[in-house]
């Protein structure tokens, strides 16, 4: 009697733990922080936005433990902040990317060459 009350416990226990781990998660990927400007050098008043884009160009969200927009929605953010910016005057878009995904390529290409159109300042 003793023993299995024992091994009782022991599963009663393990299963608390394995509900407990299953529960915690840590996120090892970098999170993005908010848009921000950096004045690197010279006296001028035009900006040079510089947009990364690395990783897979999906539109798709990542996995739900991971609290970032796509990579399309970062980028659509960016364009929207620089179209409000009448001192931007070029972007640079630099990319470190295996590809991705032909919908989202797509969108992303639509998007500038839209800003482009709009505002009428080199991509490169």
């Amino acid at each position: 009697m003793r023993r299995g009350a024992a091994v009782q416990r022991g599963v009663v226990l393990l299963a608390i733990a394995g509900l407990v781990c299953g529960c915690v998660t840590i996120n090892l990927l970098p999170m993005p922080g908010p848009l921000e400007e950096k004045q690197l050098s010279g006296s001028g008043s035009g900006k040079v936005l510089v947009i990364e884009l690395s990783g897979l160009i999906s539109s798709e969200e990542p996995e739900i433990f991971l609290e970032r927009p796509s990579v399309v929605a970062q980028i659509i953010e960016e364009l929207s902040r620089a179209a409000e910016d009448s001192e931007v005057k070029a972007i640079v878009l630099r990319i470190n990317s295996p590809g991705g995904t032909v919908t989202a390529s797509d969108v992303l290409h639509h998007e500038l060459k839209e800003f482009k159109a709009k505002r009428n300042i080199p991509i490169v």
